[in-house]
């Protein structure tokens, strides 16, 4: 054997050992997918959160989150995961989704809409929206806002895109329209800024709040409540995603 062939064998050979191993492709360093858990329902109560109809989390109240939770990857060849919601003790599904979770991701699990919607407001029924946010921390003064619109009007009435940004007619920073149950992401300048919710297409502004962000942190902005709702009011909510660098 001459010295070209024995080290084109050795390669071959050094390939066959990864590709078995599991390499080539970083495949035994790929992580499990992490799941952040957001109750953002105003009428559901406390609920119970499954994944595959096991509890992965019991009795979370309006308005909390979880901690992020490694769980093992499936694919979706392999079924990839149901989440699914109930009230707190029993096993009846309010709302079900199919997913899956990619492995080296961080996917954000929002409970969002009504159990009890108006009639004439099913576009608000209760579900489960599922994003992956980057949590890669932003560069030098910099915080990232990931915006997420849970927020309802009153009933019979239905709940329009909103804009959040600074208060007047010239802000600072503003997202361009934000439907019901969708989000966007806002990069700003880290420090205390006011910020309203605002009506897309008027000049309503249905809650404000002013909020500190701290250089290369990386938030969760939940937009829920109701409108003219006592019990459950409009309101922001800044949740800290925890950056990685």
């Amino acid at each position: 054997m001459n010295r070209r062939t024995f080290f084109g064998v050795l390669a071959l050979f050094g390939a066959l050992l990864l590709t078995g191993c599991g390499g080539g492709g970083g495949g035994t360093s790929a992580k499990d997918p992490l799941v952040m858990f957001v109750h953002a329902s105003p009428d559901a109560g406390a609920v119970d959160i499954s994944l595959n109809d096991r509890k992965e989390l019991t009795s979370v109240n309006y308005p909390t989150n979880s901690t992020w939770r490694s769980i093992p990857f499936i694919s979706e060849a392999n079924g990839g995961y149901d989440v699914s919601v109930s009230p707190a003790g029993t096993t009846t599904d309010v709302a079900r989704i199919a997913t899956t979770f990619n492995r080296d991701t961080s996917t954000v699990a929002v409970v969002d809409g009504l159990v009890t919607p108006d009639p004439s407001d099913p576009q608000k029924s209760l579900d489960i929206t599922t994003f992956t946010v980057n949590r890669i921390r932003p560069n030098g003064n910099k915080a990232r806002l990931i915006i997420f619109h849970g927020f309802q009007r009153a009933a019979g009435l239905s709940t329009p895109a909103v804009l959040f940004r600074n208060p007047g007619e010239n802000p600072l920073f503003t997202t361009g329209n934000v439907n019901p149950g969708t989000q966007t992401t806002l990069d700003i300048d880290s420090g205390t800024f006011t910020w309203n919710v605002r009506r897309a297409d008027g000049e309503a502004i249905y809650v404000s709040a002013t909020h500190t962000a701290a250089p290369g942190s990386v938030l969760l902005v939940l937009i829920s409540g109701v409108e003219n709702d006592p019990t459950n009011p409009a309101a922001i909510r800044f949740i800290d995603l925890q950056a990685t660098d």
